[in-house]
């Protein structure tokens, strides 16, 4: 089955019910069950610090664990390999605006082959750069 990973802005559209139609394919093969949606960690925490303030912990919460029960969501253990390659595409970036977390996207996306689902021009740039596939909407559009 096709892999994907998303970023938190993506997740945040995803839990909100609010997909940008670039991405409506992409969600239905998801939630379709053609299309495995990937979640690390790392995301998941993003998601919920940037989502509390919005609408509170309960909400957030529910929602990433909704999100995490979906029956094509899996996640993904990270290991070492993960590690070293997200902390080389930090240190190939550093004083881009790349995070941390950014970084693992791209690690895990590379190391499995997986499509980016982002809207961020960092990691669309250095997904490129490595060869990882990517769907990218700008953020704050539809």
């Amino acid at each position: 089955m096709r892999k994907c990973l998303a970023d938190a802005n993506v997740c945040a559209f995803f839990i909100e019910g609010n997909i940008p139609e670039k991405m409506v394919h992409i969600w239905k093969q998801i939630t379709g069950g053609t299309r495995t949606l990937l979640l690390i960690e790392p995301v998941v925490s993003e998601v919920y610090y940037k989502n509390v303030p919005k609408f509170g912990k309960k909400v957030v919460k529910d929602k990433i664990l909704w999100l995490k029960a979906l029956k094509s969501a899996e996640e993904y253990r990270l290991d070492d390999n993960d590690a070293m390659l997200a902390g080389s595409f930090k240190v190939e970036r550093s004083g881009s605006g790349l995070s941390i977390v950014d970084c693992y996207i791209i690690a895990v996306a590379k190391r499995t082959g997986s499509l980016i689902l982002t809207t961020d021009k960092q990691i669309r740039n250095v997904a490129k750069e490595n060869g990882v596939q990517l769907e990218y909407i700008p953020f704050g559009k539809k």
